[in-house]
């Protein structure tokens, strides 16, 4: 198994160039998966990045769906795809290495890559405590990172329970590619409930019951489709996200809760570290 490692060529930014000049994300990148909105704000910031999908890890559905259930949720070709992200990581040459959730790394492939200067992150997006998505596999390897960020303050104490040496709180940010500026404003029928976020089977299940009470609601995510009766909710169309930003009343400050701020956040810790590995003439956060 291969996992191709897409790079995107950008000018840095001053402040991006001093702290981390190439990127890797380890995650998913389409609809609203966390690693897509990660690689756009380096984008943004002039930071040249790998990417590496980790659906090359699976198998056929059928054999995905048997290691799921019955094999402690850990992808078929886990152990082929890291070591592929090694290979990919000694072509481009990333300063530091961002994994979101549950991404199929293993220990020896952390360690290496450690070994090399590597700064490795684990972007904890999901609580690997919750029964329905706790892996054995990836609880064992989440200490081998140089530092977890987690959306949870609750779980903060189970990381350090387990062994991670520096755990810290980072909440989930804003996306302006998915919700960009409205041209123009929706009618009086406008959703008045925005639902942001996957499908899990929780979820359809609140939706469902949530709308006997009848707000009208909105859907962005992935896997909505699966369930026939909230299908015709979810919104496809970026210009229909554009045009309902405009009619959902949002706290957000987007100056300061893009997730541009959240991964300088990120890249600031991780070029605190490499400069204490490295020393100051090495590190690039100097």
């Amino acid at each position: 198994m291969t996992a191709v490692a897409l790079l995107t060529y950008a000018r840095p930014a001053p402040t991006a160039r001093k702290l981390c000049a190439t990127l890797a994300i380890v995650g998913s990148f389409d609809g609203t998966h966390i690693g897509g909105s990660l690689w756009r704000a380096a984008t943004l910031l002039g930071i040249n990045t790998a990417k590496f999908d980790v659906n090359d890890a699976g198998g056929n559905r059928i054999l995905r769906a048997a290691i799921w259930r019955f094999g402690d949720r850990r992808p078929p070709r886990m152990h082929g795809f890291a070591k592929s992200i090694l290979e990919g990581c000694r072509r481009s040459g990333p300063e530091i290495l961002i994994a979101t959730g549950a991404a199929p790394l293993t220990r020896s492939v952390l360690r290496r890559s450690r070994s090399m200067g590597i700064v490795c992150v684990n972007y904890s997006t999901d609580d690997p405590w919750n029964p329905a998505l706790r892996a054995s596999w990836h609880l064992r390897l989440l200490p081998e990172y140089d530092v977890v960020f987690t959306t949870r303050r609750a779980n903060i104490e189970n990381f350090a329970a387990i062994g991670c040496s520096d755990v810290r709180y980072l909440p989930f940010g804003y996306d302006e590619r998915l919700f960009c500026r409205p041209a123009r404003s929706l009618d009086e029928l406008a959703p008045e409930v925005l639902f942001v976020g996957g499908a899990d089977g929780d979820r359809a299940a609140f939706m469902t019951e949530f709308l006997r009470t009848g707000p009208r609601v909105a859907l962005v995510g992935g896997y909505w489709e699966r369930f026939p009766a909230l299908r015709p909710l979810l919104l496809a169309d970026p210009a229909e996200r554009a045009r309902l930003s405009a009619a959902v009343r949002t706290r957000i400050s987007r100056g300061a809760h893009t997730y541009r701020d959240r991964l300088v956040s990120i890249l600031k810790a991780a070029a605190r570290i490499r400069h204490v590995r490295c020393g100051p003439d090495q590190s690039a956060g100097q």
